[in-house]
């Protein structure tokens, strides 16, 4: 049997979250930055044609939706084995909090705002 396997079960559980995260992230970049599905809807709901709308930060905010999954993935990645490592480990080691997730949760805030932005400025 492996010593804390529940533990270390746990801690692949956690990663493979976030490499779902990951995925579903960079799948939503690509479809903002190439095919800008939400525009074309939003204009066909307005009826104005997709063209005639400005989409001045449409480009940076799914390339930077892609970065910020790249980020994460690095993240849970050096997360990941840090964990594992740190199981292995018999001693007990203090908690040094989630700055990484805050920093990326802030981030993925901020790109959103710009989506909101952007959106509401398309009317």
């Amino acid at each position: 049997m492996i010593p804390h396997f529940s533990d270390h079960s746990a801690n692949e559980r956690t990663f493979l979250a976030w490499v779902r995260t990951v995925i579903a992230l960079m799948a939503f970049g690509f479809l903002i930055e190439k095919f800008n599905l939400f525009l074309r809807y939003l204009a066909h709901a307005i009826h104005t044609p997709a063209h005639s709308m400005k989409m001045p930060y449409i480009h940076g905010v799914g390339e930077g939706i892609v970065a910020l999954a790249v980020l994460a993935q690095i993240l849970a990645t050096y997360r990941f084995f840090s964990n594992r490592r740190n199981l292995l480990r018999d001693d007990t080691i203090p908690f040094r909090g989630g700055i990484a997730e805050a920093v990326v949760a802030v981030l993925l805030t901020g790109m959103g705002l710009l989506l909101l932005v952007f959106l509401s400025s398309a009317h």
